[in-house]
């Protein structure tokens, strides 16, 4: 597994998180105009609040896009979950020269979702990816 370090910017969001949402993140990834959380599945819920209230709260606060994960310890399970609401067909995890690779596949039409906004949601992913699982690098293939 990969070893995570959380910087200062991390430290300062999750803490923002908890304390407008009522539950403590497992990781987090900041980018410039993006955040990831890494959530129990559990406390997804919470995470959300009714009708969005506590999620928007948060968005409000640190004024970017934010991206909400399920955790799960199954690989292939979680790497599916770094992309929801994309339809992932299907997730092949194996080992390349530099370490694991998840080859995740997708509907044509889903392909510009899955990678996000200037690359945003695949950014975030392939962090996490590597800090919870040890996965080094995502590459998304297309089908019809």
């Amino acid at each position: 597994m990969g070893t995570i370090r959380i910087t200062s910017e991390e430290i300062r969001v999750l803490n923002i998180f908890e304390l407008l949402t009522g539950v403590a993140a497992k990781d987090c990834v900041v980018e410039p105009d993006a955040v990831g959380f890494l959530i129990d599945r559990r406390d997804m819920g919470g995470a959300i609040g009714k009708n969005g209230e506590n999620i928007n709260r948060v968005k409000d606060k640190i004024r970017k896009e934010i991206f909400l994960v399920q955790y799960t310890p199954e690989a292939t399970k979680f790497i599916q979950n770094l992309f929801y609401p994309v339809f992932v067909k299907n997730v092949k995890i194996s080992d390349g020269t530099n370490g694991k690779i998840a080859i995740v596949e997708v509907r044509r039409k889903d392909y510009k979702k899955a990678i996000g906004n200037n690359g945003r949601r695949i950014k975030i992913a392939k962090i996490l990816a590597y800090r919870n699982l040890g996965i080094s690098d995502i590459l998304i293939r297309t089908t019809t």
